[in-house]
């Protein structure tokens, strides 16, 4: 279960409830790994203590990496980092393997920015649309500014949607390659099996990584209200 955005709020209260229905579900599963990413460290440590809490008797691997998602070239070894960590421990499950991943992280960044600052209309201005502008105004936060840069947009983007997109893509070709040794595992074991006694029947052995293809795997991708409806000073966050 790869979460990222899991030191608090929503990434926190998802992993915690998928980690509660997994321990609970009938049958139960044999252990829950959890890959946690996040930019914050303490509230990370903070959720896997939780994590084990939620999990009971069912044991619980919970594997943490520190990382701001919205840096695009440091996503990529941080994921293979922890992708490689929590897979070395759910080869020795010996079980199929279900892995998911929650693209949860997101910020609200700056939110006093506007495109621009709308002004008081002088008196000849009377006109129903300046004064619809001047109302939205009225709505947004106090002190707003105007948008001096793209700097911040291009950081609000990388964050809520490229690391979405490339996150999943990685995702996937761990998948694919999940795939490609389940199948060679299974020809191994298939030509092992027609060979005579005292041949080469431990080619069948492997090491888990064709088990992990019993499993499901899905990807969720978290947004929120702002991605459907605009709000004053809120058009950066998804």
């Amino acid at each position: 279960m790869i979460v990222t955005g899991a030191s608090r709020g929503i990434g926190r209260c998802m992993a915690l409830e998928l980690c509660q229905g997994l321990a609970d579900a009938k049958p139960a599963c044999a252990s829950i790994a959890f890959a946690l990413l996040s930019r914050d460290a303490a509230g990370m440590a903070e959720t896997a203590s939780l994590l084990a809490a939620a999990a009971g008797t069912v044991p619980v691997h919970v594997e943490q990496e520190v990382v701001d998602l919205a840096d695009l070239d440091a996503v990529e070894p941080a994921f293979a980092s922890v992708w490689g960590r929590a897979a070395a421990h759910a080869a020795t499950a010996g079980a199929p393997v279900s892995t998911f991943l929650i693209n949860n992280a997101g910020s609200l960044g700056e939110t006093n920015l506007l495109v621009c600052v709308p002004v008081a209309p002088s008196q000849s201005e009377s006109s129903s649309s300046v004064h619809r502008v001047i109302d939205a105004s009225k709505r947004a936060p106090a002190a707003c500014r105007d948008l001096s840069g793209v700097a911040a947009v291009r950081s609000a983007i990388d964050l809520s949607v490229t690391s979405y997109v490339w996150l999943t893509s990685l995702y996937l070709k761990k998948l694919r390659g999940l795939a490609t040794t389940a199948a060679t595992a299974a020809m191994a074991s298939a030509t092992a099996s027609s060979a005579p006694t005292g041949g080469s029947a431990a080619a069948a052995g492997g090491n888990g990584s064709g088990a992990a293809s019993g499993g499901r795997h899905a990807v969720v991708n978290v947004s929120s209200l702002c991605a459907v409806k605009a709000f004053p000073s809120q058009a950066l966050y998804w």
